[in-house]
């Protein structure tokens, strides 16, 4: 990746990884320097020309040329891949008890009905068992 950015004297200056950004100054050359702001917000009456700023919220890189900050790029890349699903979080804690439910209405109980073998008719179980012996007659 390269950035441009217009230095002090009005020269179109790129910034890569193989170089760096320019600093001067500080040694017995003399000059004041350039400084680098990082900021929440984007420059606006802060430095002197030659300075930069990045404003750290949206990544917008500026430079300032005789007073004037001049945004020349931006850092932030592309939105990369979604990542891997994170593991289970633990069980929560149990929610309050539910609203009782409506009455219900009761039940019919219809006798159940088997085909008589011998004949074909179809009786009722129950009478059926007491017939043959199975069940009491309550």
């Amino acid at each position: 990746m390269q950035i441009e950015f217009i230095d002090g004297d009005g020269k179109v200056r790129r910034v890569s990884a193989a170089h760096p950004f320019p600093m001067a100054g500080g040694g017995s050359g003399g000059g004041s320097g350039s400084v680098i702001y990082l900021l929440d917000s984007d420059p606006t009456d802060q430095g002197n020309a030659g300075d930069i700023a990045i404003n750290t919220a949206d990544g917008s890189l500026w430079g300032n040329l005789a007073g004037t900050w001049t945004e020349s790029g931006n850092l932030t890349g592309p939105e990369g891949p979604q990542g891997p699903e994170g593991p289970q979080g633990p069980e929560g804690p149990q929610g309050p008890e539910g609203q009782a439910g409506a009455d219900g209405q009761d039940a019919t109980i219809t006798p159940a009905a088997y085909v008589d073998p011998e004949t074909g008719t179809v009786g009722d179980v129950i009478n059926a068992l007491i017939a043959v012996g199975l069940m009491a007659d309550a």
